[in-house]
């Protein structure tokens, strides 16, 4: 039984599978119970990436699943040759990550599992650190609010952007500003465009809440 993204199943489809995976003859009323034949079960899955909380997986539930499959003589295997970046960009990576300290609430037992580095399978283009990590913090004591922090970030990016393109760094027109979400693009927007800085968004979807939009509505209100 191949099971690929097991970290987004739930808790119903794991007893499921244990129960499917169970040893010729065996009768476990209880799935967590089941003795697993050998060689029946392969799992595949990366819990850092799993998405499917709203629908019932749950990271405790399949670290239980795992310790089962482990107490049955199951190997676990760590998959870490990354094909897809090169040094430059990994190393800056696990150094945050693996910095004492930096992610303690991330691997709380029971919560979250630990930070696995990486190898970069394509080795190094020999060009050093592919990347800044940049944070932003107030004048007063304690973390910044989330907005006024992304208005902070937004007049940053726009100086940076200004500076490096006038200093030969990078064109404009290489540049691309990727973000986890849509929440607060106006906190990105604004600066740019009183940077003079050209721009086009992709897949935004506060499309009613853009300056030219709102000023269109506003005289169709008016006109009407």
């Amino acid at each position: 039984i191949f099971v690929d993204e097991f970290q987004d199943t739930d808790p119903l489809q794991y007893e499921i599978v244990l129960f499917l995976a169970e040893a010729p003859g065996g009768c476990a009323a209880d799935p967590y119970a089941a003795e697993l034949a050998p060689g029946r079960l392969f799992l595949v899955g990366d819990p850092k990436q799993s998405i499917y909380r709203f629908r019932g997986a749950d990271y405790a539930a399949l670290a239980r699943v795992l310790e089962r499959v482990r107490a049955c003589g199951g190997t676990e295997l760590q998959l870490e040759d990354n094909w897809r970046s090169v040094e430059e960009v990994l190393v800056p990576v696990h150094e945050v990550f693996t910095e004492p300290g930096s992610a303690v609430w991330r691997t709380r037992e029971g919560y979250q599992p630990p930070y696995v580095p990486v190898r970069a399978a394509r080795g190094s283009c020999g060009e050093g650190p592919g990347v800044e990590i940049w944070t932003v913090s107030g004048v007063r004591p304690g973390p910044l609010p989330s907005e006024e922090r992304r208005r902070v970030e937004g007049r940053v990016l726009a100086r940076a952007l200004v500076e490096g393109a006038a200093s030969g760094r990078f064109e404009l027109r290489d540049v691309t500003v990727l973000l986890r979400a849509f929440t607060g693009l106006r906190h990105l927007l604004r600066p740019l465009r009183e940077a003079g800085i050209p721009f086009v968004v992709s897949g935004g979807r506060e499309f009613l809440n853009r300056p030219e939009v709102v000023g269109t509505l506003a005289v169709l209100r008016a006109v009407a």
